[in-house]
């Protein structure tokens, strides 16, 4: 007898004690170490990855870079989660275009245990995928007790033309505010 399964062993069984030790050796081990590493795994792997290390928000829309930055950073912001320094962590893949302002640094202070995202978009439309993959990421990784908000400033370019009519009976006041950029 040249098997060491039971009389009731399924195919299945067979069929993998059956399985070629040859077979097994032709199984490429370099390209399988490279699947677990986001710098040089394939990009159709990333998202699987991403998944692994447990990230928490993920976009279609970012890049293969942003992607790869994302799963890279994981494990120092689980480590990191509900600190100052995690959130900092967290939000870094999304650009130099983040600012947070904690509840303190407000001139003048604002309400204890909160804090603002400033995204300063730098003229680049940002998707609504991108916005939404960005609170994930706050929401997981901010301390419990914090709440937030996020501003978007907006820069604009281009002549502004400000028409008013009026009438004995009626009166028009604008409160303009304009600031031109250097």
């Amino acid at each position: 007898m040249n098997s060491l399964l039971p009389p009731s062993a399924t195919p299945l069984m067979l069929a993998l004690e059956g399985a070629d030790a040859a077979g097994l050796d032709a199984i490429e081990t370099d390209v399988v170490a490279t699947l677990a590493t986001p710098d040089v795994c394939p990009a159709k792997v990333l998202p699987f990855l991403g998944w692994g290390y447990s990230v928490d928000a993920w976009s279609t829309e970012w890049t293969d870079a942003e992607k790869r930055a994302v799963v890279a950073a994981a494990l120092g912001i689980h480590a990191r989660k509900g600190t100052r320094g995690g959130l900092d962590d967290a939000v870094a893949p999304f650009g130099a275009g983040l600012i947070i302002q904690e509840w303190w640094q407000a001139d003048p202070p604002a309400a204890p245990h909160t804090f603002t995202v400033r995204v300063t978009a730098g003229g680049q439309v940002r998707p609504a995928d991108w916005f939404r993959a960005l609170y994930d990421t706050v929401d997981q990784t901010k301390p419990r007790r914090d709440h937030y908000s996020v501003l978007v400033d907006q820069t604009a370019t281009g002549a502004v033309e400000v028409g008013v009519i009026g009438s004995a009976a009626v009166f028009a006041h604008f409160d303009t505010t304009a600031t031109r950029a250097a």
